[in-house]
């Protein structure tokens, strides 16, 4: 059998790591199944959810023969094809709990526009194909203006305080070619201008 060391400490690992020679059969030291070390025991909890949290990520899926629109974005010519062909890069933790706080403010703003009606009935999670290249798109929502009928795209984001004080003014519509976004977040704009010339939103 060959035991991988993890990067986390962990008297588990230890023990399995060291030579059958070195182990004590004695009753009198017993191994402790707990993902900490004994140099820090106040870190027990954080180390549990992290160790549950980081667990069963994939290394790879099987390949896709399509792009995703949220990554319409990006520039870099490799890592899409890597994407396409199925390769992940595990998360650690702390990314995984920033993303778990993304979908639930996304689900609160989805739920609150679903109670004052004026969402597009469909419009969450609405798929919208691109056929050369073959991109699929996954909207977050499309809401409608009581006034006027007119329709909006709209795309969730969260960000961290400290940027979120260096977003321009809000502003009514623009060209996608004129946000004020495409500064610090033109991957944002690339990736709604996407969606927005997909047939089945088709708000350009």
């Amino acid at each position: 059998m060959v035991v991988i060391k993890p990067k986390r400490k962990s008297v588990a690992a230890d023990f399995m790591m060291k030579p059958a020679k070195g182990r004590k059969k004695s009753r009198e030291n017993p191994v402790s199944v707990v993902s900490m070390d004994n140099a820090t025991p106040d870190k027990w909890l954080t180390l549990t959810l992290d160790e549950i949290l980081e667990s069963g990520q994939k290394l790879w899926d099987p390949p896709r023969r399509y792009f995703r629109g949220s990554g319409a974005g990006n520039e870099c010519v490799r890592s899409m094809t890597f994407e396409a062909m199925g390769h992940r890069v595990p998360f650690e933790a702390r990314v995984l709990r920033i993303f778990g706080v993304g979908k639930a403010i996304e689900s609160v703003i989805v739920d609150a526009t679903k109670k004052s009606k004026i969402l597009v009935k469909g419009s969450d999670q609405l798929e919208g194909k691109i056929q050369d290249p073959l991109i699929i798109c996954h909207v977050d929502l499309i809401v409608k203006r009581p006034t006027d009928g007119q329709l909006f795209l709209g795309e969730i984001k969260s960000i961290k305080l400290e940027n979120f004080k260096k977003l321009p003014p809000e502003h009514g519509p623009t060209r996608a070619g004129d946000s004020p976004l495409l500064k610090n977040h033109a991957g944002y704009v690339k990736q709604w201008n996407t969606y927005a010339w997909t047939p089945e939103v088709d708000l350009q």
